[in-house]
């Protein structure tokens, strides 16, 4: 976004512009074991992250171990429950809910029944990435893969003499 803008600044409109889709609730999601940093695939410890193609039980067991603190209240408050907080905007994400409705109907119901609920919130939010990655199959996925870099080597082309002619680089 940023060379594009650059970019044109200096030669004209070349390069669209790119809107950021960033929503408001799991912009960054947290780490599990530790809230206030992100959650990472590079963190050692695997029980801070949840991955894509981890299996149901997994993810059950990693959001059940989440870190949270001893106030048994579900609630927003980055201060005192970043835990429960990222939690909440996790199961948001999950649910397109809005964390206001999350904490109306779990606010009093403990970490155990929310923790459970966010587990199969997550289950289910990528139970169809989990079906299309086992339908993939490898031949296919090669074919689609060199198509692919053919197509786009295409319009590479045709946009770098485009940028060459604005910029003046033409004869190379």
């Amino acid at each position: 976004r940023d060379l594009a803008e650059r970019f044109n600044n200096r030669f004209g409109e070349v390069f669209p512009i790119p809107d950021p889709l960033i929503p408001e609730t799991t912009a960054r999601i947290m780490s599990l074991q530790e809230p206030e940093n992100k959650m990472s695939k590079s963190d050692p410890n695997e029980k801070s992250r949840v991955l894509i193609l981890d299996s149901p039980d997994v993810i059950q067991k990693k959001i059940k171990s989440a870190v949270t603190d001893s106030d048994p209240d579900v609630r927003l408050d980055w201060d005192e429950k970043p835990g429960i907080s990222n939690l909440l905007e996790i199961m948001s994400g999950c649910t397109g809910r809005s964390i206001d409705d999350l904490v109306a109907e779990y606010g009093d119901k403990g970490y155990g029944v929310f923790k459970q609920a966010v587990a199969d919130a997550v289950v289910a939010e990528l139970a169809s990435v989990r079906a299309a990655y086992k339908a993939l199959d490898d031949a296919e996925v090669a074919r689609l893969m060199t198509k692919g870099a053919l197509d786009a080597r295409q319009r590479a082309e045709g946009f770098q003499q485009e940028i060459r002619k604005v910029t003046g680089l033409s004869g190379f």
